[in-house]
Parts: C-alpha cells; sequence; structure tokens
C-alpha cells in the first residue's frame, strides 16, 4: 500500500494528509483549546504543519503508523485520526491510537464516526501484515470528553503493568490508558 485507503462515511472522508493541508493542520496545531488535552507544543509557524505532514508520510512508508485527515464531505479538514504506534505485547499485536478535531466542529458526533470506521477496519484488516489484537489510547485524566467517547466504544481503562509501561514514553501520572480488545 503506497498511500493510506480512502474511507467515507456517512458525513466524512478519511484520506491522505497532503501538504495542501498544512494551513489547516497549523490552526488546529497552534489552537489552544485543542493543545489543552495533546502532547504538541504549540505551532508557531506553518512550516511546523507542512513538517509534521511529512513525518506522518515517512510513518507510513517506514511502517510506523499513519494518520488520516478527517474531511468533510466538501473536502474541507476538520481534524486527523491515527495511528500513533504499534506495539506488541505477549505476543499480541495492537496499536495507539490518537486523535484531534478543530474545535468548531467538537460536540457534532464527527469523532464518534471516525472512531467507529477505524476500529471497524482495524479489527477487519491487516495492518502492515499484522492482525492487530487490542487498541489502546492515552488520554490526560482531565479530558471528560474524550474519555467518554473511548467508553461508548468498549474502551475500559486499564493500569498497565511494567513490560507494558515501557511501551509508552509519557508521564503516567498525568494520563489515564484506555483498552479495547478486538477479538
Amino acid at each position: 500500500m503506497s498511500q493510506l485507503k480512502w474511507i467515507e462515511t456517512q458525513r466524512l472522508i478519511l484520506n491522505d494528509l497532503k501538504h495542501e493541508d498544512t494551513e489547516a493542520i497549523f490552526s488546529i496545531f497552534s489552537n489552544d483549546a485543542v493543545l489543552e488535552f495533546y502532547d504538541v507544543k504549540k505551532f508557531t509557524s506553518v512550516h511546523q504543519a507542512y513538517d509534521l505532514i511529512d513525518k506522518m508520510h515517512e510513518r507510513f512508508r517506514n511502517r510506523q503508523g499513519y494518520r488520516y485527515a478527517i474531511r468533510l464531505k466538501c473536502g474541507k479538514l476538520i481534524g486527523s485520526f491515527g495511528v500513533n504506534r504499534l506495539i506488541q505485547t505477549e505476543g499480541q499485536h495492537g496499536v495507539v491510537i490518537g486523535y484531534d478535531l478543530h474545535p468548531d466542529f467538537w460536540q457534532q458526533g464527527y469523532m464518534s464516526e471516525v472512531l467507529s470506521q477505524m476500529l471497524l477496519d482495524l479489527k477487519e484488516n491487516l495492518l502492515f501484515t499484522q492482525k492487530i489484537s487490542f487498541v489502546v489510547a492515552e488520554v490526560y485524566a482531565e479530558n471528560d470528553k474524550s474519555i467518554q467517547l473511548l467508553r461508548k466504544y468498549g474502551f475500559q481503562q486499564v493500569e498497565l503493568n511494567i513490560n507494558e509501561q515501557s511501551c509508552f514514553n509519557v508521564d503516567m501520572t498525568s494520563r489515564l490508558i484506555f483498552k479495547l480488545l478486538l477479538e
């Protein structure tokens, strides 16, 4: 697969991030409301958005993860969804997901629509030749809306053992870990 497949939902299109999306990505990652619960420093230059798009393309080419653009049917980019990392524990393959959405589109069910479709895709299709058995999301403890979304789709908050913690490179005191088994 040289590029991400095109996925369409009822109201959205999920496809590759493009350099033409640089301004829209900048508007998301320079927004204080988005970054309140995101572990990225605020973008101060559109060049950072351009570089992020390049980084996502490279991660896909190297089979390390991917990032879908979330677009309205008219083509307007409103956010992104991706597999941030692939992990393996106890012989099973899993992914760590992440997502963002411009605040103008919060509370309208868009991320629920995306998460539903992406979980189905991860369950039914191989990812880089691997069957994915579980999905993990790292969430700031104060991010109630994201926690509600994950719970809606069956994610359970879990405590990580020492071996599992090595898969994560974050301050676990400020984050909660949610996991969903796909089998």
